[in-house]
């Protein structure tokens, strides 16, 4: 299959758009009002060459306040140069320029004792370059910079990579890692920035700028490498296809809810059965095919959460009766609390009820979801929601043993069956169990119908 059979180019030009708006507003921008430019920290130029900041600095200390103990790096951007506009006798030239510009941006991690380690590609900001809708005032082209970073290819690190790099580097190293690094950025400010510019119209301030650095802005960098890695998979991706190139053109009538009574195969508990609109959507959702789209709408507390508890208990089960693999299910928000509300839902409303099929058969599951936060958020998370440590550890070989063990316990006890020994003997009652209670609804919505 080529990827001219799985995404349209128009789908294409979409993903490319996409990532590019992306990478230009995580960039960041280059003319700054002076209440902008005061909402970074000053710093000596000298901080710059070296790649180093002394760990007695105070903007270090600021950079670390309250952060745990345990967190070793924050991600930074500094701005190595700053710009402020001349006046023309005594006023400013606001028609024709910024107030302040910092014509080259760094992305770096710095570590506890000061050091400076590169986690982006040097960039004159998006906002600098052309073209622009409005190209009163730019340095340099962004073709131009983009063939030049391209051609130089700075070495950059991820946390963990950083991680190792402060466990293993000895400071002669570092420096030698900095240097080829402070060496193209300044070959890229050298080269793309017009020095006649700068010199008559800005006059320079002396100094460099950093300021820390958000989650949120971080993150953008994991989601350019999907737009990458989506542009480029020849796996088929029929959802992206929808969404970008809006295909239904007009609103479709939602599935007969008594048609698909026999495809309603879970629920989250017994005290919460569904309502009228609940069940039309879960008609809805089981009746699906690849890249369609479903809205549900509702204020606070008519039950959003129970329809996604019951449409995950279905499709999982669904995927039983299949024998495959249950689908991974996202939940995903611009608010982090929402993403959590799930998270508690799937520990707390799916039932358990006393009998032997009403429990789990894994010991120390406690929920049906996990949590991948920030990095640098994980160990205050895990105290409360399954994150990727937690992961890592149920899948040792130590835990599945004793998974193994506790699970034909289980089983033996609830199939009624002590000399099962084996796991697809217990998978194979467990799937005919299944398969009886389906025809069982099955015949249930035979007769409703008659």
């Amino acid at each position: 299959m080529t990827q001219a059979e799985t995404i349209t180019p128009s789908a294409q030009q979409w993903l490319r758009y996409w990532r590019n708006s992306l990478a230009d507003a995580e960039s960041g921008r280059g003319a700054l009002t002076k209440k902008e430019l005061g909402q970074t920290e000053s710093l000596e130029s000298t901080f710059y060459r070296e790649g180093r900041l002394p760990p007695e600095h105070s903007v270090l200390q600021k950079l670390f306040k309250g952060e745990p103990e345990s967190v070793r790096l924050v991600r930074v951007m500094l701005r190595p140069a700053v710009y402020k506009v001349l006046q023309e006798h005594g006023a400013k030239k606001q028609a024709l320029f910024p107030d302040v510009i910092t014509p080259l941006i760094c992305g770096l991690w710095v570590s506890r004792d000061g050091h400076l380690i590169p986690a982006e590609p040097p960039v004159i900001p998006r906002d600098l370059l052309r073209p622009q809708a409005d190209d009163r005032f730019t340095l340099a082209d962004v073709a131009d910079q983009d063939r030049f970073l391209s051609k130089a290819e700075p070495k950059v690190w991820s946390e963990s990579e950083a991680q190792t790099l402060l466990e293993k580097s000895e400071q002669d190293e570092h420096q030698t890692r900095w240097k080829t690094y402070y060496n193209i950025s300044r070959q890229l400010f050298d080269e793309l920035c017009p020095k006649e510019l700068l010199k008559t119209a800005f006059v320079s301030a002396d100094e460099a700028r950093i300021v820390k650095v958000d989650e949120q802005q971080g993150a953008a960098h994991h989601i350019i490498k999907l737009y990458d890695w989506l542009s480029t998979t020849d796996k088929p991706l029929p959802l992206l296809d929808t969404y970008a190139l809006a295909k239904v053109e007009q609103y479709q009538a939602c599935v007969e809810p008594l048609s698909g009574m026999s495809n309603r195969l879970g629920h989250a508990n017994t005290l919460y059965p569904l309502a009228v609109a609940q069940r039309d959507a879960l008609a809805q959702v089981m009746a699906m095919e690849e890249g369609e789209v479903l809205a549900v709408n509702g204020p606070p507390g008519t039950g959003k959460t129970t329809f996604v508890l019951s449409a995950v208990a279905s499709l999982w089960v669904k995927a039983a009766l299949d024998q495959i693999e249950p689908p991974l299910i996202v939940a995903a928000s611009t608010n982090n609390q929402a993403v959590t509300n799930v998270l508690e839902a799937f520990a707390k409303e799916f039932e358990e009820t006393d009998d032997a099929f009403g429990g789990r058969w894994l010991p120390e599951i406690t929920s049906y979801g996990g949590y991948y936060p920030a990095r640098s958020k994980e160990n205050e998370a895990a105290k409360h929601y399954q994150t990727p440590s937690f992961y890592r550890r149920i899948e040792s070989p130590e835990y599945l043993d004793s998974a193994e063990s506790l699970f034909m316990q289980r089983a033996r006890q609830a199939l009624g069956d002590e000399t099962l020994d084996r796991i697809d003997s217990v998978r194979e009652q467990l799937h005919q169990r299944l398969e009886s209670k389906q025809a069982q609804l099955s015949t249930l919505q035979q007769h409703w119908t008659v």
